[in-house]
């Protein structure tokens, strides 16, 4: 009897430490498989959500048994911002009733609580110097298996699942094409690396940090089980059956406690990880990403004068980026001076290019350099694609209807030499950004509610502002300000040790804020969930050296 009380008691004392273990492993491994259909969307309802709830019926037990102390750093700024979140909803379902699909906007609103609701539950966690940095050692070895699924995605063939459309978000589980850029365990490859931009930083401070593996002691065996297991789920999930991926799953936790014996090693391994995720990155092909990068890992490098480092991963991320033919096209065709048509009556775009997968195609946003030109025979395409249109309903133009069409055409067409911005860019700026704009004059207190502006704007702050106007931006905003200024000021509290860490912190959440210019990365799940994490593990600490 006194032993099962015995185990029992361990169990209690850990609860909390395991499920959260676990939740930081399968949120950046475990792919984004659907359970239950969102109706009106296609968004699903996924494990990570079952799992946060989970993690929060264990906090709260704790919390009521008095297991844990609720860390109160942040609960001013985060309920004003949820305050702000459903002041919207309420406004726009029950006031002025604007809302035609309230079930989806009530689960948008709830999500915005359950991103910033691991916050909560990791800066509570935090109540030594070990649980900190057994959180930095999970979530290190979480980045590591990331990069390695990334690179056996590229060079291996590991599959895949995305929700970069209806299709894909149903769950399938796809092999991509040597010219796709890779996702890794991501939902796409723009939240990849997002990952990668915010986390780089930190684990460089890891690494200009002593000894950090030393302080866990025997804690690190447990982290390995737990990533072994989370391990273990991915590939039967993506019905992974090769023999030799089994045996670098099982072989690759024990080289890490190998390589974490000795603190040489363990500086030796941190620096293969960190080499590891740059050349996952640059394999994205993701260009905001890669110039977020650019803006902060090496500036923190220069800032933290390690002068050779900052050399060393320069020429390596330049030698890369030099070979990575998907970054470099993707690079060169973001502007691209083309000879357009312009329709003067209907004020149509054409862009004569050749579409395939392995360009990016030109969008129809450009600029006028006033440089009229002769119609070319490159250019005689749009004639026949006009005329392939006009006749796809099964009609058969007679060659007096051709002739007319055709003479239409040319009195009105105007041949231009322009600066045309790409496909993705023009989106964002013809569509995207004008429809947040749109929605913010609208209602500029409340916007015009969660999920009014479609699933995706690729700018957070336009994002917000349409969606819960000024009250809803500035908590979120003043929410942000507080992270960063928490630390900043308390970075001195901290030992000279630790300081890398969050300086690197700092770094990457700027990398992030540059980010979210052109991609949700507050919205996109694994993102959010590893910022708040990151971010409550880092208010924690502090919290942990004042006292």
């Amino acid at each position: 009897m006194q032993k099962l009380i015995k185990l029992l008691t361990i169990i209690d004392n850990n609860l909390l430490l395991t499920v959260l273990s676990f939740f930081v492993f399968l949120i950046s491994l475990y792919p984004k498989l659907p359970l239950i259909h969102v109706e009106y969307t296609y968004i699903y309802i996924r494990a990570d959500d079952f799992l946060v709830v989970f993690l929060s019926v264990i906090f709260l037990l704790q919390l009521v048994r008095r297991k844990v102390h609720l860390n109160r750093k942040l609960i001013i700024p985060i309920g004003i911002f949820w305050l702000a979140v459903f002041s919207s909803f309420v406004y726009h379902v029950y006031i002025v009733k604007t809302m035609p699909y309230v079930q989806v906007a009530f689960l948008h609103t709830l999500r915005r609580i359950e991103y910033m609701t691991i916050f909560f539950i990791t800066a509570s966690f935090i109540r030594s110097k070990k649980d900190f940095f057994l959180i930095l050692f999970t979530i290190f070895c979480s980045l590591t298996l990331v990069g390695i699924y990334g690179l056996g995605q590229k060079f291996i063939g590991f599959p895949a699942v995305q929700t970069m459309n209806p299709a894909f978000a149903r769950g399938l589980i796809l092999l991509l094409t040597p010219e796709a850029r890779i996702s890794g365990t991501f939902a796409g490859h723009y939240d990849l690396s997002s990952y990668l931009v915010f986390l780089l930083p930190l684990v460089w401070g890891m690494y200009l940090s002593r000894r950090y593996f030393q302080t866990l002691q025997k804690s690190q065996n447990f982290i390995y089980i737990v990533g072994f297991v989370s391990i273990l789920i991915l590939t039967y999930n993506l019905r992974i059956t090769n023999w030799w991926i089994l045996v670098l799953v099982m072989t690759m936790p024990l080289l890490i406690l190998y390589l974490s014996d000795q603190n040489l090693k363990e500086k030796m391994l941190t620096f293969l990880i960190c080499l590891c995720s740059i050349t996952v990155l640059i394999f994205t092909a993701s260009r905001i990403s890669f110039i977020s990068y650019m803006l902060t890992t090496p500036i923190f490098l220069l800032f933290m004068k390690k002068y050779r480092l900052f050399v060393i991963v320069l020429i390596f991320t330049l030698s890369l980026s030099f070979f990575s033919k998907d970054l470099t096209n993707r690079f060169s065709k973001t502007f691209q001076v083309k000879q357009i048509l312009v329709d003067d009556t209907t004020g149509s775009v054409y862009v004569p290019q050749r579409i395939s997968t392995k360009e990016l195609p030109a969008g129809s946003a450009y600029i006028d350099l006033n440089k009229q030109k002769p119609i070319t025979k490159e250019t005689e395409a749009y004639k026949q694609q006009v005329i392939r249109d006009a006749t796809a309903s099964g009609k058969t133009l007679t060659q007096e209807e051709r002739d007319k069409l055709l003479a239409s055409l040319e009195a009105n067409l105007r041949a231009i030499s322009s600066v045309v911005a790409d496909i993705s860019f023009a989106t964002r700026l013809q569509i995207e950004w004008p429809r947040a704009l749109r929605a913010f004059r609208k209602n500029m207190i409340f916007g015009t509610g969660p999920f009014s502006i479609t699933e995706a704007t690729d700018n957070d702050y336009l994002r917000s502002l349409g969606e819960f106007g000024l009250f809803g931006f500035l908590s979120f905003a003043y929410v942000l300000f507080t992270i960063f200024w928490l630390i900043v000021r308390n970075i001195k509290n901290t030992a000279q040790d630790h300081r890398p860490i969050f300086i690197g912190f700092i770094f990457g959440f700027f990398g992030l804020m540059i980010n979210a210019s052109y991609i949700d990365v507050f919205e996109a799940s694994k993102v959010a969930y590893t910022f708040w994490l990151v971010s409550g593990s880092m208010i924690g600490f502090i919290s942990l050296s004042k006292k």
